[in-house]
């Protein structure tokens, strides 16, 4: 994990509060079958859903951040109507 993480974070968010920002996701623990399988199934996701790099429509939900006064504005609430 890099050192800068959590600056870099904070400055994305500042850039970019109306929107749901979210990161990589990487098993730490390759040697369990569990958390290899798991991390398959999200990788899946991922490339499934963000095939169109610029415009994300998944993010894992214990990787993600949002402003929580702006959240019937963010960016990600067309997907969200969308799919209803």
């Amino acid at each position: 994990m890099a050192a800068d993480w959590l600056q870099n974070l904070e400055n994305r968010f500042v850039e970019t509060a109306h929107c749901l920002i979210g990161g990589l996701t990487v098993n730490a623990l390759p040697d369990n079958i569990y958390s290899t399988g798991s991390q398959q199934l999200i990788d899946d996701l991922y490339s499934y859903y963000n095939a169109i790099g610029d415009r994300p429509e998944f993010f894992t939900s214990h990787n993600a951040v949002f402003e929580g006064t702006n959240i019937q504005k963010m960016q990600v609430q067309r997907y969200v109507s969308r799919r209803k």
